[in-house]
């Protein structure tokens, strides 16, 4: 969470509750990869409020290495690495028509290649955090020439596949993901997009619980 370590507690706190809620209500193993998203971002927003800690805690080299550190390290591997492949993944293992998964399968692939690339990147460069306007700023060194190309593949990876689906509710959930995406563009600095979208990502994972009680009911049919 890009606010503050407090917010970002709370927020992995209510989180980790949504996520048992979630885990509770599945009924197939079909559901379980939707069901873990909350829990996924719980872990990471947990991280965010140390990484957010850390920034007290700098004096202590040991401690700054072993708690801020690691922790900006496991923010990111989530953000670049994590939700690339697993949004498309849990998508198509709740898809049944043939055609919509076969392209969510290859949307999928394209996520796995971006969370490649990206995880090098990760290795290879290493990553950084600071404050920038009061949010976090995530420094992780990209090729400009590949910047934007892969800003839009992994968009493309997270977004698109909510589009694509037949499943119930996930059009609209696609719409608020898209939305915060918006938002975050017109309200917040480019520097600290990681941060901030990832908190409206995080919020709308509370979605998550919602499709998984609802969407399974059947729509009501109207009387002729």
């Amino acid at each position: 969470m890009c606010f503050s370590a407090t917010v970002s507690f709370a927020t992995g706190t209510l989180l980790s509750l949504i996520g048992l809620l979630s885990l509770r209500a599945c009924r197939t193993r079909k559901e379980l990869p939707l069901a873990l998203v909350p829990v996924f971002f719980a872990i990471q927003q947990f991280s965010e409020g140390v990484v957010w800690k850390g920034f007290d805690w700098a004096l202590d080299r040991h401690i700054y290495f072993v708690t801020h550190q690691v922790s900006v390290y496991i923010f990111l591997f989530f953000a670049l690495t994590v939700w690339p492949v697993w949004i498309p993944f849990s998508i198509w293992c709740l898809e049944k028509s043939t055609s919509r998964k076969n392209i969510l399968l290859s949307i999928l692939i394209i996520g796995i290649l971006v969370s490649m690339y990206q995880l090098g990147l990760l290795i290879y460069y290493g990553a950084t955090a600071s404050i920038v306007s009061g949010h976090i700023n995530y420094g992780l060194t990209r090729p400009q020439a590949f910047e934007m190309a892969g800003m839009l593949l992994y968009l493309m990876a997270v977004a698109i596949p909510f589009l694509i689906t037949s499943v119930r509710y996930m059009y609209t959930f696609g719409l608020l993901v898209f939305l915060s995406v918006i938002i975050n563009q017109f309200l917040f600095e480019r520097a600290v997009f990681g941060s901030v979208w990832c908190f409206f990502a995080a919020l709308l994972s509370f979605f998550v619980y919602f499709m998984l009680v609802k969407g399974r009911k059947p729509h009501k049919k109207t009387k002729n």
